[in-house]
């Protein structure tokens, strides 16, 4: 097909401007020693890519995780997963750096809409570093399970609307262990680790996508999650997402995220509030048909990505620049900071 040379010429400025930015640390944000994410994430390759900026993106089956409403955009079956490749070195058996493989599948519905479940196995969701051979960091383990019911629909044409319920059980150990008869053995070489608590969450989230302009739409989501723990803690968090998609030609695509994050937590009779708040972005440029590269920032820190497609059949990788310390906290080992994770979908 013949493309004008004006057109081919914007294409190699916007590839040599990514490759400027794929090639430029970004410094790194400050993390409070305490820090901890609010809700575990659940990651996708392409999501990684663009910053987790996926508010006002559609058409992606894993937009159940981060805006339901997306998913009206989908036509006809769709399944996809996600696995997360980096694991801990030989020297560590085995070991989960970060497990985040959700699956997600879509139906489209004849009475009008889509129906999507997504869901992770337990063992495939949480992260594990505790470490046979370094006795200078705190060991920890979480793990879970999690599921998501979610419908969606166009309620206009120009406005996608969704809603997803959702439910996790996770557990949590920790080591050196202060004395307790709660102690089991477990972990490494049967070392002992306690038990140190348990969650049970249960919420939904509401989201809509409003096309503005052509190849200009604005997404919002809200999302309130009710946690219990054992021992007694009762916390609610709510993750408020706004954004923007703005495809200004067909083989470029910017968006971008502000994310805010409440958590109230409640032992006893004491109660306490946190707030956070992140700015995720992200660019994708269509290199040639079949082929998207990405980059991004999630708070700052660096992302990139690329798509392989033929067909009906998509393959993704996305990695993210020191996101470990954002989920379990600064004491984190600084050798496993980044994050990688490949993903699939296929539509029939």
């Amino acid at each position: 097909m013949y493309v004008p040379t004006s057109n081919k010429m914007v294409r190699l400025i916007s590839i040599f401007i990514l490759f400027l930015l794929f090639n430029f640390e970004l410094p790194s944000p400050s993390i409070d020693e305490n820090s901890r994410s609010i809700e575990y994430p659940q990651l996708s390759a392409r999501a990684i890519g663009i910053g987790m900026a996926m508010t006002a993106v559609s058409g992606d089956e894993q937009c159940i995780f981060y805006n339901p409403a997306g998913l009206a955009g989908i036509r006809g079956f769709r399944i996809g997963q996600s696995h997360s490749l980096r694991h801990f070195p030989g020297e560590i058996r085995n070991l989960d750096q970060l497990d985040a493989d959700p699956v997600s599948i879509v139906h489209p519905l004849p009475i009008g809409g889509v129906f999507a479940n997504g869901f992770v196995l337990q063992g495939e969701c949480g992260y594990d570093y505790m470490t046979r051979n370094e006795m200078d960091f705190p060991q920890r383990k979480e793990w879970g399970i999690e599921r998501y019911d979610a419908y969606a629909l166009n309620a206009t044409p120009w406005t996608k609307i969704g809603f997803y319920h959702r439910s996790n059980i996770y557990r949590g150990q920790a080591s050196p262990p202060s004395p307790s008869p709660r102690m089991w053995r477990g972990g490494l070489g049967g070392e002992v680790f306690e038990f140190s608590w348990q969650k049970e969450g249960e919420g939904g989230c509401f989201g809509f996508i409003q096309t503005i302009l052509p190849g200009v739409n604005f997404g919002y989501s809200s999302e309130k999650m009710d946690n219990d723990y054992i021992p007694e803690q009762g916390v609610t968090t709510k993750k408020v997402r706004t954004g923007w998609s703005i495809k200004p030609l067909p083989w470029i695509h910017f968006v971008i995220d502000n994310e805010t994050n409440k958590s109230k937590t409640r032992i006893e009779d004491n109660t306490t509030i946190d707030t956070t708040k992140r700015k995720n972005w992200g660019i994708e440029l269509a290199i040639i048909p079949g082929v998207v590269c990405r980059y991004g920032s999630i708070d700052g820190n660096r992302t990139c990505g690329l798509s392989l497609g033929a067909g009906r059949f998509k393959l993704h990788y996305g990695e993210a620049k020191n996101i470990m310390p954002l989920i379990v906290g600064k004491d984190y080992p600084d050798r496993f900071k980044d994050i990688h994770v490949t993903s699939w979908s296929l539509q029939m």
